[in-house]
């Protein structure tokens, strides 16, 4: 796992985009598999490569297993970023739930996020039940099921939490087949570190290194019966991070209030301090140890509170050295993003107040941080897209706003060489200084017609001004084309980032928008219709 400050760096937060569960389970094969495992008495001992066993002599603590968790079947719906008024159906895919108290199932929200369908199925039963989201939680990652056949639950029993894993602690890996067969493995953890994994959340997992994947998910045991993690991501390397119990938890508890308070979303990046000319330029006296803040992140817990260029000394009475980590009590040496979300006592909550001590203009400044959940508008270009991405077809061309779903689907995942001007806008703009609502608008492209001659070949050109002033973003845009056309105009000039004209017939619009969205499908000419 890359540390937090070169995740940071890298997103200012981390993104896994192998995070979707790879292992594919069909309907049928589970079915057959399960009928021939229950014939042949398929839940007696056996072994599979890498030291993995599924042990018949603990059988009962394999049924507390088979119990506490279910397979989850998902069959996803995602839609085209780079013509965003098509659904495309994705391939179904299966992952390990883990049975909650409350008759709940917790399930990572990176795996359901686009899910059309929702099916469980537990070891007593090869039949499928219908689930749905109760809540879900992109910034922690976390998400809870119901099933709407509350008789689902009758023979399932969840296991209680242990404590978190420490670095060095010994733990098991659990695992089960499409037919409930129990693996498991000894290992031990490696690190504990702070994660985000799709936004400004940071959260701590804990990683080991297995014989065999987690690809599907699973959990860890801690003192025989004690789930003391559930796995949320593993590489092809058999690299494996899980969820602690403090984490979710406390999401578990929060999702009983109406109010869901969410996570603390700590919103600051520290870079290293070490260098004595770079100390000198901020009279940073000998004896004081600190990180340099140099960005805050808008809508975030430091947002009003840090600036840029402040050196951060201390969180809440804990020192922060030259590097950016601090010494946390169970975990050992931890980026001091991690201690903007836990203290000894446990996950902060949003609402809660933390004593900060800079030192900022040559001299040491005390705080206080309000702690608040993400309150979104931080990102300029986002790294995640929720539901449908906006989009305008005017003339034929096709206008979106840039982010990174889109420019990895139109350049691929080498995006960032594949088209340096967008990484260098990307590398720039990405992040508000302050909220704000202005975006990147691409020419994404031109659908073939008459009066897209000449503009065939513009793909992933940033929009710079309509008319003259600068667009602002897509419903801007839109607006300023509605508006002209009100007032008599028939042309409106775009320029591209390059300098090139294009230019848009708005007087007849509506006979070329219909013909075009008639021709090719489009439901409405944008989607703000």
């Amino acid at each position: 796992m890359k540390s937090s400050q070169m995740q940071l760096q890298s997103r200012l937060f981390s993104f896994r985009s192998a995070g979707i569960r790879c292992v594919r389970f069909s309907g049928f094969a589970a079915v057959f598999l399960l009928a021939l495992a229950l014939f042949a008495g398929g839940f007696s001992g056996a072994k599979i490569s890498g030291g993995l066993h599924a042990d018949s002599a603990a059988l009962p603590l394999d049924l507390s297993i088979r119990k506490s968790v279910v397979l989850v079947r998902i069959t996803p719906i995602y839609y085209n970023y780079a013509i965003p008024w098509v659904k495309q159906p994705g391939q179904s895919y299966t992952v390990v739930g883990l049975v909650m108290p409350g008759k709940k199932i917790l399930v990572l929200a990176n795996d359901i996020r686009n899910a059309a369908l929702l099916e469980v199925t537990r070891y007593s039963s090869y039949e499928r039940s219908l689930a749905k989201v109760n809540l879900l939680d992109i910034e922690a990652n976390l998400a809870l099921l119901s099933v709407e056949d509350d008789s689902f639950f009758d023979n399932l029993l969840p296991l209680p939490a242990g404590r978190d894993p420490v670095p060095g602690g010994s733990v098991t890996a659990v695992k089960v087949d499409q037919v409930f067969r129990v693996y498991r493995e000894k290992l031990q953890i490696k690190e504990v570190n702070a994660s985000a994994d799709f936004g400004f959340t940071h959260l701590p997992v804990t990683v080991f290194r297995s014989s065999e994947p987690f690809q599907n998910g699973g959990i860890l045991l801690c003192q025989v019966r004690y789930v003391c993690g559930f796995i949320g991501y593993s590489d092809q390397e058999k690299r494996t991070e899980s969820i602690p119990p403090s984490t979710f938890e406390v999401f578990r508890k929060r999702a009983q209030s109406r109010d869901y308070s969410g996570f603390v979303a700590q919103g600051y990046v520290l870079d290293q301090l070490v260098d004595p000319v770079q100390r000198e330029y901020y009279r940073l006296p000998k004896d004081l140890r600190g990180a340099l803040v140099s960005q805050v992140v808008p809508g975030t817990s430091a947002y009003g509170v840090l600036r840029a260029e402040d050196i951060l000394l201390s969180l809440d009475g804990v020192a922060v050295d030259d590097l950016g980590f601090y010494e946390d009590a169970q975990f050992g040496r931890q980026h001091a993003l991690l201690l903007g979300n836990r203290s000894p006592s446990g996950i902060r909550e949003p609402g809660d107040v933390v004593r900060v001590k800079v030192f900022r203009d040559g001299k040491e400044v005390a705080l206080e941080m309000p702690l608040r959940s993400y309150s979104g508008r931080a990102e300029r270009i986002p790294w995640l897209v929720q539901g449908q991405p906006d989009y305008l077809v005017e003339n034929g061309l096709l206008f979106l706003e840039m982010s990174v779903p889109l420019v990895r689907q139109l350049y691929g995942k080498s995006w960032q060489r594949n088209a340096i001007e967008l990484a260098q806008i990307y590398q720039d703009k990405r992040f508000y200084k302050k909220p704000g609502d202005d975006r990147v608008v691409l020419l994404a492209g031109a659908l073939p017609d008459p009066v897209t001659r000449g503009y065939e070949d513009l793909r992933g050109a940033p929009v710079t001004s309509l008319n003259g002033k600068p667009v602002h973003n897509l419903k801007q845009m839109r607006e300023k084309i509605l508006e002209l056309k009100r007032s008599g105009e028939s042309i409106v000039e775009l320029r591209l980032s390059g300098g090139q004209p294009v230019y848009l017939n708005i007087g007849d619009r509506e006979a070329i928008n219909k013909r075009i969205n008639t021709r090719y499908q489009i439901p409405a000419a944008s989607s703000f219709e």
